[in-house]
């Protein structure tokens, strides 16, 4: 069969591919509009006429414009309720409010409010001499709430007022704290005073002139002092340092500071201090001699003994002084143990870091001119040689200082060693140190 003439039966395929549309011409998307030509051959076309007449009034920012935006809807309602134009007018038309005249007219719906609300401008009594404003850091109440709840604006004064002493008469505070909690939360103004005051209570955002924890800490000071002797300052800067022991009661507070102090042999008013810079001690002080005796290997005598000499120590934890103490061990040449004992004759050993030591020892065995050993027995004898000669030896020479330090190492190098063989032997009977020990 012909192919034209089943064409012509059957009409155009389904899927021929559509007309192509005119291009869009450059005039459709210019700014003007172009009117229909006239049927009467002797009529003339109207000249073109412009979309917007004039751009928008240029806003100062954004604040203001965000401040602004409910009175221009308001107003803009009201006109065209009115049957009149808005503010920014019809299309074509200029708009019927300049800036000048909305910010005078936003000027006098402020002092309408300010007028309705004069406690709102002024600052509050219990500010305590800051001058010029409320406690929001200078800026007054009415400005902080028109800030956080621009809407305000669209309700007259009045009606304004009677709403915040509503919620005030609600939750049983002044108008001015009513206004700063909508300014806090601007959530409250959405719902009815008695139901935002229930939500407030429950939610506990009322700031009361004396929260109840207060008036409890005010009295737990002279409590725990009666009890324990320590003084009321201590306590309280106890308490300043860490506020979650104001709500331990006063019992529990007491034996803890009685506890721990017996663990330590020293008195509870210098347990207060400690725990001012530590205040972490105080949570595990029940096992706090336990656990360092089992991780030092130390009787709980011995710990008592070295956290009495040194409290600092308690800043640590027992495995980094348990690394001091290996380390000391190290730069001694002893075993740990007799390293511990050094520190418990020596307290000072176990607050300098152990890098310290061995760099003090080194400038040590530099400036006498003796070995490592000879200085790290030096130190083990007599520690304050940490804080001497803690210079090279090229910044003694031509001084007599070396001499006489000289001798007095040598002295000490002697008793030291002599000391530690003794510790050694009587720790380990039957471990021969050296072969002059065989004559003793």
């Amino acid at each position: 069969m012909d192919t034209s003439a089943m064409r012509s039966r059957c009409g155009a395929p389904r899927h021929a591919a559509p007309r192509s549309a005119p291009a869009f011409a450059a005039t459709s998307i210019s700014g003007t509009v172009r009117p229909p030509q006239p049927r009467c051959p002797g009529a003339t076309a109207a000249p073109p006429r412009a979309l917007v007449a004039a751009p928008p009034p240029p806003v100062a920012d954004g604040a203001a414009s965000r401040r602004l935006r409910p009175l221009r809807a308001a107003s803009d309602s009201a006109s065209a309720a009115a049957g009149g134009a808005t503010l920014e007018g019809a299309a074509g038309e200029q708009p019927l409010w300049t800036p000048d005249q909305l910010y005078a007219q936003g000027a006098a719906r402020l002092r309408a409010l300010m007028d309705a609300l004069p406690e709102l401008t002024e600052p509050e009594p219990e500010a305590g001499g800051s001058g010029g404003g409320s406690g929001d850091g200078g800026v007054p109440v009415l400005a902080a709430l028109l800030d956080s709840t621009p809407a305000l604006v669209e309700a007259e004064p009045a009606v304004v007022r009677g709403a915040l002493e509503s919620l005030g008469a609600a939750l049983g505070v002044s108008l001015v704290r009513a206004a700063r909690l909508v300014a806090r939360v601007p959530a409250v103004w959405e719902r009815p005073p008695e139901e935002a005051a229930a939500k407030v209570r429950l939610a506990s955002l009322r700031r009361c002139p004396a929260p109840p924890c207060l008036c409890k800490a005010a009295r737990r000071p002279a409590a725990v002092s009666a009890s324990t002797g320590v003084p009321v300052p201590s306590l309280l800067r106890l308490l300043g340092r860490s506020l979650g022991l104001v709500a331990v009661p006063t019992e529990l507070l007491a034996a803890a500071l009685e506890g721990l102090a017996d663990d330590l042999g020293v008195a509870p008013e210098h347990v207060a201090e400690m725990l001012a810079t530590q205040p972490t001690i105080l949570c595990a002080q029940d096992s706090l001699v336990e656990a360092w005796a089992a991780r030092l290997e130390l009787p709980p005598d011995a710990v008592r003994a070295l956290l009495s000499a040194q409290p600092g120590l308690l800043e640590l934890t027992p495995t980094t002084v348990k690394a001091r103490l290996e380390s000391l061990a190290a730069l001694f040449g002893v075993p740990l143990p007799l390293a511990a004992q050094l520190v418990l004759k020596h307290a000072a050993l176990g607050a300098v870091p152990p890098n310290a030591t061995i760099t003090r020892a080194k400038n040590v065995s530099m400036a006498l001119g003796i070995s490592m050993q000879g200085a790290a027995g030096i130190i083990a004898k007599e520690p304050a040689f940490l804080a001497v000669l803690a210079r090279c030896s090229g910044e003694l020479r031509g001084t007599p200082v070396p001499d006489d330090v000289g001798e007095v190492g040598a002295a000490y190098e002697f008793y030291t060693m002599d000391w530690l063989q003794r510790q050694l032997r009587e720790m380990a009977p039957g471990r021969v140190t050296s072969f002059a020990s065989l004559d003793r």
